[in-house]
């Protein structure tokens, strides 16, 4: 068998199953498969998974609480929601609270799906 065929092969696949070539294929597609993560960074992440009508919190290290707000309880006037909208979508859960900063939490489409909001009482 030539390298000419050989190359050949790999290209259509025409290999018979159980063949060396055929194994060197399935090995380096394997490979590729669980070694290029390590060194490729594809960019992909888990979709968020936030109900609509959920409010999530967590302790903020530097004093104060991180809410995440769902986009659909603070709808975006002009692409930025107001910090009252905002305050006040959390403040129907938690309690009255000043928002210090907001941040978007988008999906790998760039669709918004809620906001970050940095908040004290």
């Amino acid at each position: 068998m030539s390298a000419g065929s050989t190359l050949k092969g790999y290209l259509w696949w025409t290999h018979e199953r159980g063949s060396v070539p055929y194994d060197v294929m399935v090995t380096l597609i394997l490979a590729f498969i669980f070694f290029t993560p390590r060194f490729i960074h594809y960019g992909d992440q888990p979709k968020p998974d936030l109900p609509p009508n959920e409010i999530r919190a967590m302790a903020n290290p530097a004093g104060g609480l991180i809410y995440i707000v769902p986009a659909e309880m603070a709808p975006a006037a002009n692409g930025v929601p107001p910090f009252q909208q905002l305050a006040g979508a959390i403040g129907r859960v938690a309690g009255p609270v000043v928002v210090d900063r907001t941040e978007p939490v988008r999906e790998i489409g760039g669709r918004l799906v809620a906001w970050k909001v940095w908040a004290h009482r």
